[in-house]
C-alpha cells in the first residue's frame, strides 16, 4: 500500500521541527507502507527564522529498508492575521494546497491512501485531493486547539472534513472537542478513533544522568529543570521563566525556539538540539516542567517519560490520558506559586522524585510507537 502523507515542513538536521512526524512516517515505513511525503516548506518562514532551506527531494530508508522519498516543494505563506474580517491563514492553506496538487501531479504519485498530519494546511488538503483523485483520504488529529479552522471559511471545512475516510485522534479529549464543534457530524463518530501518540523506544529510553551530564558539560550536583517546546505563550515558557528567575539554585535546559526566548540566569541551554540528541539533555535533567495552556497530545512529555524522568504538567484535560500522580505533578499552567511549589517539592524530596522517575518508566512502557502505528494502519485498511 501507497500512503502519500501531506504536512507542514519535515524535520532536517539544521531544523528539527516537528521531529514526532518524522518518527510517524519511518514508522509506518517499517511496517510495510510505500510512504512519500509532501512537506511543502515556507519561504516567509525560512526568511523570518533564517532557517536553511531543505532539500526540494530527499530519501531516507527506514530500519527495515523501505525507502521515503519527501518532497518539499516551495510557498508562500501568510501567517494567520486578521485584516479588515479577513485573515491571512485562508491564503496559506490555498497557497499550500495549489502546491500539493502540483507535486502530486509532478511527481506523478499513485497513492492508496491520503494522510493529512493536522486538519489545518495537510488535513483540509488530503481532503480536497482525495475527492478530486477518488482516494481515501485520513487526517491526524493533532491540534491542540481548533483555532486553526475557526479562522478559515467554516462551510469550507465542514464539507472537507464529510469527505474523509476517517479521523485519528492524539487523545480523548481531542476527539471530545473535535465532536463537539459542529465541523463533524455525531454520526462520523464511527469513523473515528483515539490513538495517542507514543514514543520512540529506540531514541528515548533511560540512561545515566551523571554520564550525560559529563557529556553535556552540565554541572555534576545540580538539580536540572528541562523544557521542550515552542517559546510562545501557549507553551507556557513565559510562566515558567518567571519561576526560574526565583529559584537561586536551580539550573534549567530550554530546547526549541520561538519569540519568548528566556532570558534568565542558570541556563544551560537555549535553542534547538538535533531529535536525536533530545534524549541526552531529558536524562541530565532531574525534572521535565511544561505549564502548557493547550495540547493534543505532548510528545515531549511521552520522551520525558521514557527516560525516567518526573513530569510537571499543566491539570487539564489533554494530559489525563497520559499523566496521573503515578508519574507526574499536575498544577495550575497560570499559577507560578503552584508550579515554583511542584518543583520545590521534587528538589527536596529524593524519595518522591524517586517514586515518580520509576512511575514515569512504567507509565512510557504503556505507549508503543509500533503499536500506535499498527492500530492507525488497521484502522485505515478497515476505511478504505
Amino acid at each position: 500500500m501507497t500512503i502519500c502523507i501531506l504536512m507542514g515542513p519535515y524535520p532536517t538536521d539544521e531544523n528539527p521541527i516537528n521531529a514526532f512526524t518524522d518518527m510517524l512516517v519511518t514508522e509506518m515505513a517499517n511496517q510495510g507502507v510505500n510512504c512519500v511525503v509532501i512537506a511543502p516548506q515556507s519561504r516567509t518562514e525560512h526568511f523570518f527564522w533564517k532557517t536553511k532551506p531543505a532539500p526540494l527531494v530527499r530519501e531516507k530508508t527506514a530500519p527495515n529498508g523501505n525507502k521515503i522519498t519527501i518532497y518539499s516543494p516551495v510557498y508562500n505563506s501568510w501567517s494567520a492575521k486578521s485584516i479588515l474580517g479577513f485573515n491571512t491563514a485562508r491564503l496559506t492553506q490555498r497557497s499550500y494546497e495549489r502546491v500539493v496538487l502540483k507535486e502530486y501531479v509532478k511527481r506523478n504519485i499513485k497513492a492508496d491512501v491520503l494522510y493529512g498530519q493536522f486538519f489545518s494546511l495537510g488535513g483540509l488538503a488530503a481532503a480536497k485531493l482525495g475527492d478530486m483523485f477518488g482516494i481515501p483520504a485520513f487526517v491526524d488529529n493533532g491540534e491542540s486547539t481548533l483555532s486553526s479552522l475557526d479562522i478559515l471559511n467554516r462551510k469550507m471545512v465542514v464539507e472537507r472534513i464529510k469527505k474523509l475516510s476517517g479521523i485519528i485522534s492524539v487523545s480523548s479529549e481531542n476527539k471530545r472537542v473535535l465532536l463537539e464543534s459542529g465541523y463533524v457530524s455525531p454520526e462520523f463518530e464511527d469513523r473515528m478513533i483515539v490513538a495517542v501518540n507514543c514514543i520512540n523506544e529506540s531514541m528515548f529510553y533511560k540512561t545515566d544522568k551523571q554520564k550525560m551530564r559529563k557529556e553535556l558539560g552540565f554541572p555534576e550536583d545540580a538539580f536540572i529543570v528541562s523544557f521542550i517546546g515552542h517559546f510562545i505563550e501557549r507553551k507556557g515558557t513565559a510562566v515558567l521563566t518567571e519561576v526560574l528567575k526565583d529559584m537561586d539554585d536551580v539550573y534549567s535546559i530550554f530546547i526549541g525556539r520561538g519569540p519568548m526566548v528566556p532570558d534568565i540566569k542558570n541556563m544551560l541551554h537555549c535553542g534547538t538540539v538535533p531529535h536525536e540528541k533530545v534524549y541526552m539533555y531529558l536524562n541530565a535533567s532531574d525534572v521535565f516542567v511544561l505549564p502548557t495552556l493547550a495540547e493534543g497530545l505532548c510528545n515531549a512529555i511521552l520522551e520525558a517519560l521514557a527516560c525516567g524522568v518526573p513530569v510537571i504538567s499543566s491539570d487539564l484535560p489533554f494530559n489525563y490520558d497520559v499523566l496521573d500522580d503515578s508519574c507526574s505533578i499536575l498544577v495550575n499552567p497560570k499559577n507560578k506559586d503552584e508550579i515554583y511549589s511542584a518543583i520545590l517539592r521534587l528538589k527536596e524530596d529524593e524519595e518522591l522524585k524517586k517514586r515518580l522517575s520509576e512511575g514515569a518508566l512504567e507509565k512510557a512502557s504503556k505507549f508503543s510507537l509500533k503499536n500506535r502505528i499498527a492500530k492507525i494502519l488497521e484502522f485505515i485498511n478497515n476505511n478504505i
